[in-house]
């Protein structure tokens, strides 16, 4: 176990550890809530991201004219392609 006082540690005489002074505590408690503060930023973004892309616009109606339209013309080319397969 080592016993020696220095002047940034304080002895424990527990399996030779060492833990730093009070103030030093007190400079990590606070460089630890800075870091959690970003991190709580970054997943509030982030879920911000996840929001938005999960919101789904008005889905546009087609009259049923245009459907006719529509289907007439993908008739028109799967006989295209049908009759280049011959």
């Amino acid at each position: 176990m080592n016993r020696e006082r220095r002047a940034d540690k304080i002895p424990i005489f527990t399996f030779g550890a060492t833990i730093p002074r009070m103030a030093n505590l007190i400079a990590i408690v606070k460089q630890l809530e800075a870091e959690r503060d970003r991190l709580d930023k970054a997943i509030r973004a982030l879920k911000g991201v996840e929001h938005r892309a999960g919101i789904k616009g008005k889905r546009r109606t087609v009259s049923m004219t245009a459907r006719r339209r529509m289907a007439a013309a993908q008739r028109a080319r799967w006989a295209k392609v049908k009759a280049g397969k011959k």
